[in-house]
C-alpha cells in the first residue's frame, strides 16, 4: 500500500518539474486507487486533496499553473497532529489505545 511519504515525494517531483502532469496523474491513479484500505489517514487525506485538484484542472476550472500552486499548498499544509497516550508514564500509539485510558493529545 502507498504511504503518505510516497505520495508526498511523487507530488514534490511533479511540483519541482521532475515529472510531467500526465505521468503524475498516471502514478496517482495507479498507486492511490485503494488508499482508503491502507489504514493511513494522512495518506488518504493527501490523495483525496490531490484528486480534487486534478479534477478541477481536468474540468477546465483551473490552469496547470494554478494546479501547481494549489498542489504546493496541499504539500506544504501542516499535517494533522499525531496523538500519543500518556498513562502512568507509558506511551502507546493512539489507535491501539484503550478507550478507558485518559488521552492526552500531544502534537509531535
Amino acid at each position: 500500500m502507498v504511504s503518505h511519504s510516497q505520495i508526498s515525494e511523487e507530488l514534490a517531483r511533479y511540483i519541482n518539474g521532475r515529472t510531467d502532469l500526465d505521468s503524475f496523474e498516471d502514478w496517482i491513479a495507479v498507486n492511490t486507487w485503494n488508499v482508503h484500505l491502507a489504514n493511513d489517514a494522512e495518506a488518504e487525506r493527501l490523495a483525496f486533496a490531490i484528486e480534487e485538484s486534478l479534477s478541477e484542472h481536468s474540468s477546465g476550472h483551473i490552469s496547470e499553473l494554478q494546479l501547481r500552486d494549489e498542489l504546493k499548498r496541499v504539500l506544504l499544509s501542516v499535517p494533522p497532529a499525531r496523538f500519543i497516550v500518556v498513562s502512568l508514564g507509558s506511551r502507546q500509539n493512539y489507535p491501539e489505545a484503550s478507550a478507558t485510558v485518559r488521552r492526552v493529545a500531544l502534537q509531535l
